[in-house]
């Protein structure tokens, strides 16, 4: 059962192939913490029961949005995302970093929503996230 919910949560976070999708899996199978991550997320965003009401509000509140005031943005950011995502397209992702003053972006190769913590270069897309972050000033 957890590898299949694996390859789902996996399927359902990006536009990637048959192939792709099988070698996520493995990896994501065989490190511990790749695997809980997902089967995390898989428990969270499924649970519409108890998160019903905070979901349909928030796609209610999306249309009252005129600005999101990334230029106003001043901490050390570093934006994260793969090319394969259909949760946030590269073209989001792409906007904040042209917006945000300063900012840095990662791009990885045929990530999912998910490659931050499962993809090939999670672990060196983790450490440039935490030098980022290290950077602020305090």
């Amino acid at each position: 059962m957890p590898k299949s919910t694996v390859a789902e949560t996996l399927q359902a976070e990006g536009d990637i192939s048959k192939e792709e999708l099988e070698a996520l899996v493995e990896e994501a199978m065989t490190n511990e913490a790749e695997r809980d991550v997902v089967l995390t997320m898989a428990n969270v965003v499924g649970d519409r029961a108890h998160r019903a009401a905070g979901i349909d509000n928030d796609l209610a509140r999306f249309a009252e949005i005129d600005s999101l005031e990334l230029e106003a943005v001043t901490a050390p950011t570093l934006i994260i995302n793969g090319d394969a995502d259909i949760d946030v397209l590269p073209a989001h992702s792409e906007h904040a970093a042209a917006t945000i003053p300063g900012a840095q972006r990662l791009v990885m190769d045929q990530g999912t929503h998910l490659c931050l913590f499962v993809h090939p270069d999670a672990a060196a897309a983790q450490a440039q996230a935490a030098m980022t972050l290290r950077s602020a000033k305090t």
